[in-house]
């Protein structure tokens, strides 16, 4: 088992060759890699008997639309190494699993070579609470973001689009329906919606 002093963490990497060696993912595709997404405090707890991991595509490069828990169904996170190299990765809720902690104890250990920066893993924090805490909209107003305007393209890509040139600086764009936001209308009658876009204006981004 994995005592308090185990050197595993939210956000660890697995070594690419246990990745292989768990069954987890095909030998045959290099381009995956396995992270740990249990909570710090519960990788080492008795009572928690398995360990949460996802595994994610390797990518070569971060899309900002998908940084910062900016989108709740995907997350771009990028791990460095001592020569700030970048080792980005793709995720999805779809990819997550279930280790035992047996099988996380006979591994190597964590890929010490990448490390996960600070505001990296907060991201990944808040993108894994923001899928059960994210507010719900009425199914009404989800469909009409997802109705096609001019050329074929969604009213949230739209959004998406209008706001990418300054996404890096983006911490996330609030919908708000006040009154509405628990109703659903029928064809015709609009939603008032109000929308907040929160971004970093620290001169260390700039």
């Amino acid at each position: 088992m994995l005592g308090r002093d185990t050197e595993w963490r939210q956000g660890s990497l697995l070594v690419e060759e246990d990745t292989h060696s768990l069954g987890l993912v095909d030998p045959e595709d290099p381009g995956k890699r396995i992270i740990v997404i249990s909570h710090d405090c519960d990788i080492p707890n008795d009572a928690e008997e398995f360990v949460e991991v996802i595994i994610g595509d390797v990518i070569d490069r971060q899309n900002p639309m998908f940084a910062n828990a900016r989108n709740p169904r995907r997350l771009h996170i990028c791990f460095i190494d001592a020569e700030r190299n970048r080792l980005c990765v793709d995720l999805n809720h779809a990819g997550k699993r279930k280790m035992r902690k047996a099988e996380l104890a006979r591994l190597q250990g964590r890929d010490v070579k990448f490390t996960l920066p600070e505001d990296e893993k907060r991201a990944l924090k808040q993108w894994l609470a923001a899928r059960y805490g994210r507010p719900a909209f009425p199914n009404a107003f989800e469909n009409r973001l997802r109705q096609s305007v001019g050329r074929r393209k969604t009213v949230e890509r739209q959004i998406a689009k209008i706001v990418e040139p300054a996404s890096q600086f983006l911490v996330g764009i609030f919908f708000d329906l006040g009154e509405e936001r628990h109703c659903e209308l029928p064809d015709g009658e609009p939603y008032f919606l109000s929308i907040t876009l929160a971004y970093v204006s620290s001169p260390a981004w700039l």
